[in-house]
């Protein structure tokens, strides 16, 4: 996948689309701390190959209910990205829930994914709920000494 993100900055889309069909031709070696290739592929083809293609990807992603947070957080800034909010929100919103009903779950990825949900949300004029309050709380707890350089 790093080839095919490497590629992707350096401008050539065409070995980064071969990258990035060759990570989701591949099992991830851990689907819960690296994103699922697939939100690359999905990312590659909506920005510059086939964007029909590129939402059947992440369909098919979505309706494979991902474990990582990796993998939500990753989807929810391309769609945020492509100025889709409510898409975006829906994937952060899911990936949020489900490290929170997750046990093994690091705590710092629960408040990562917390935090750019909030991000996202206060973005598009929403108010702030507990899950955005949690996400400055969390921070503050795991990462007292940045609380003055980085405001909730």
């Amino acid at each position: 996948m790093q080839v095919g993100e490497y590629a992707e900055m350096a401008g050539d889309i065409t070995r980064a689309e071969r990258a990035f069909r060759q990570a989701v031709a591949e099992p991830p070696d851990d689907e819960r701390s690296a994103p699922d290739p697939r939100c690359y592929l999905g990312g590659w083809c909506v920005k510059h190959g086939d964007p029909v293609e590129g939402r059947r990807v992440l369909d098919e992603l979505w309706r494979s209910r991902p474990r990582g947070v990796a993998t939500y957080v990753e989807v929810g800034e391309l769609l945020e990205e492509l100025g889709d909010g409510s898409g975006a929100i829906k994937w952060l919103t899911a990936g949020a829930l489900r490290s929170l009903r997750d046990d093994d779950q690091p705590l710092q990825d629960v408040q990562f994914i917390l935090a750019v949900r909030r991000r996202v949300r206060l973005t598009q004029g929403f108010d702030e709920v507990d899950y955005d309050v949690m996400a400055g709380e969390l921070g503050d707890r795991l990462y007292p000494d940045f609380a003055d350089d980085f405001p909730a």
